[in-house]
C-alpha cells in the first residue's frame, strides 16, 4: 500500500505466480483472471474480496502463452490463445477441469512458428493472428474455419487487427511497413510508414512495434510499442503513435520515458482519454504510468517493479492486474542456483491496483 492520501491508484495486492508471466486477461464477468506465461499453461485465478485463489490450469499448449484474449459476450465464456510454437486454441475458461472436454478447437500449426500478434473482431466472431512465417490469417471463432490467408509482408508480422467495420484488415512487420488488407478481394490496398519503429545494426534487426489497435469506431489506429535507437542492449523511445485512419499519417505521439524505459508492452484507453501503460526494457526496468495525451505531467509513474509484460483491466474498469518479473531475473544471463548449480527460472509478481474513485464514477 502507498500513499493513501493522494488521488492516484492505490496497490492492494501481491501475489505471486512461480513461473513468469506473459500476459493476463480479465473474464468479461469479472470473476476470473487468466495469465499466460512460459510455462506453457493457462492459470485461472478466482477473485474473492482482496484475495486471488488459484485453481487447476488449463493443460493445451506447448510453448510460451505470450498472447490471450476473451470473447466480449461472457456468455459465450470463450478464451482464444496461442504460443510460441505455433499453436492457437479455444477454450472454455470456466469449466472445471483441464481435460479437452472444455476445449471447442485447436490447431497445433495455426502459424509455422512463434504467433506474434492475436485480437478478435469487434463483435468477438472472428480471430485475427499474425506471426513469425509473416502470414496474417482470419478465423472462424466458434468453429476454427481459416477464413484468411494473407501474405505479403517482407518479415515477421508483429501486431494485427480488423478494423471495426469488419471488412479490412491490418497488419505491421519487424520493419515498421503497415499492410492495410481489402478482406473482399485479399489484397492489400495501401502501406503505411512505421518505419521509425524499426532499427538495424550490426546485424540486428529490432522491431519496435507490439500492438495494433482502433480506437474511436475506426477513426484511430494506436501503433504502441517502442521507436529503437540501439541494437544489442536495446535502447529507444517508448511510444505510443495515434495515426488518422482515413490519411494514415501520425496525427500524434505520446512518448511515455526515456532510451532506457523500454516497450510499450501493454496498455488500456479509460473513459476519460487517459492511458494505463506498462514497459518493459533492459533486465530490471519496468514502470506502471498513467498519462493523458493533453497533459504534460503523469498522473501516476511507478518504478518500483522489474519488466512489467501485462496489464488486465478489470470490466468494473476500477481495478487492473500488472504482472511484473522477479528481481534479478535472468535476462539475457543465467542465473544459478548457488547450492544445486541449476539454472533459476524467472517468476511473475502479480500486482492488483485500484484507481481513484472518481476516475470510475
Amino acid at each position: 500500500m502507498f500513499k493513501t492520501e493522494t488521488k492516484t491508484p492505490q496497490q492492494v495486492l501481491a501475489t505471486q505466480a512461480d513461473r513468469q508471466v506473459a500476459t493476463a486477461r480479465f473474464h468479461p464477468n469479472g470473476e476470473l483472471l487468466v495469465t499466460g506465461g512460459y510455462d506453457g499453461s493457462l492459470r485461472r485465478w478466482r477473485i474473492e474480496k482482496e484475495a486471488l485463489t488459484e485453481t487447476e490450469p488449463i493443460a493445451g499448449h506447448n510453448g510460451w502463452i505470450e498472447r490471450i484474449v476473451f470473447h466480449p459476450d461472457s456468455a459465450t465464456d470463450i478464451l482464444v490463445s496461442s504460443d510460441s510454437w505455433g499453436r492457437l486454441m479455444v477454450c472454455h475458461p470456466s469449466a472445471e477441469n483441464s481435460e479437452s472436454g472444455q476445449r471447442l478447437w485447436k490447431h497445433d500449426t495455426a502459424h509455422d512458428g512463434r504467433i506474434h500478434s492475436l485480437t478478435l473482431s469487434a463483435d468477438g466472431e472472428q480471430i485475427i493472428t499474425a506471426g513469425q512465417d509473416r502470414y496474417v490469417r482470419v478465423w472462424e471463432t466458434k468453429t476454427g474455419k481459416r477464413i484468411h490467408d494473407l501474405n505479403d509482408h517482407d518479415s515477421e508480422v508483429m501486431a494485427a487487427a480488423m478494423h471495426p467495420h469488419g471488412k479490412s484488415v491490418v497488419a505491421g512487420d519487424v520493419l515498421g511497413v503497415v499492410k492495410e488488407w481489402d478482406l473482399q478481394s485479399r489484397k492489400c490496398v495501401r502501406d503505411l510508414d512505421l518505419s521509425r519503429m524499426h532499427f538495424y545494426d550490426r546485424d540486428q534487426d529490432v522491431a519496435g512495434l507490439k500492438h495494433l489497435r482502433f480506437l474511436d469506431d475506426g477513426a484511430t489506429l494506436v501503433a504502441a510499442g517502442m521507436d529503437p535507437k540501439r541494437t544489442g542492449n536495446v535502447n529507444g523511445i517508448p511510444s505510443l503513435h495515434f495515426l488518422d485512419w482515413k490519411t494514415g499519417a501520425i496525427r500524434e505521439s505520446l512518448v511515455v520515458g526515456d532510451n532506457a524505459t523500454g516497450f510499450v508492452f501493454d496498455f488500456e484507453r479509460l473513459d476519460d482519454g487517459s492511458f494505463l501503460i506498462v514497459t518493459s526494457g533492459t533486465p530490471g526496468n519496468g514502470r506502471v504510468l498513467w498519462r493523458h495525451p493533453d497533459e504534460d505531467e503523469f498522473r501516476f509513474e511507478f518504478k518500483k517493479l522489474s519488466n512489467c509484460h501485462a496489464l488486465a483491466m478489470h470490466p468494473d474498469r476500477h481495478r487492473f492486474f500488472v504482472s511484473a518479473t522477479n528481481r534479478n531475473s535472468q535476462g539475457n544471463g543465467a542465473v544459478r542456483d548457488k547450492e544445486t548449480g541449476a539454472y533459476l527460472g524467472n517468476t511473475s509478481p502479480l500486482h492488483l491496483f485500484e484507481l481513484p474513485e472518481e476516475q470510475v464514477q
